[in-house]
């Protein structure tokens, strides 16, 4: 259409360009876009914040489950005698001291060695 009005020299410049029809077509694109960079600020939202609730349920997860567990399944294979309470205790030791020492950067390892 713009083409046909730049064409035909009946129309100046000005008539074309306050022309009704072309500014409800502007109004149609500005709408269109900016419904689209609606969409995607909420789409980028909502992937950000699956992103930090994955990352934050790892984290959990790592932190619940990790030596927790460990203790349940000890008690379980003691109860059901798979291991002796000695070893139940003994293994114990060494976990809580590993816990303990964990933060503080020594091999937990080379201490119970030598205890034994």
């Amino acid at each position: 259409m713009i083409g046909t009005l730049l064409a035909s020299q009946t129309h100046a410049p000005s008539q074309w360009l306050l022309s009704p029809t072309l500014a409800v077509r502007d109004e149609t694109k500005v709408l269109e876009v900016a419904m689209w960079l609606g969409v995607t600020i909420v789409l980028v939202l909502v992937g950000a914040g699956i992103g930090w609730w994955i990352v934050r349920r790892a984290k959990r997860g790592l932190s619940e489950s990790g030596d927790h567990g460990i203790f349940e399944d000890l008690r379980r294979m003691r109860d059901r005698g798979q291991i002796t309470p000695e070893e139940y205790d003994a293994t114990r030791r060494v976990m809580v001291e590993r816990l303990k020492n964990s933060g503080s950067g020594t091999n937990a390892s080379s201490e119970t060695k030598r205890t034994r």
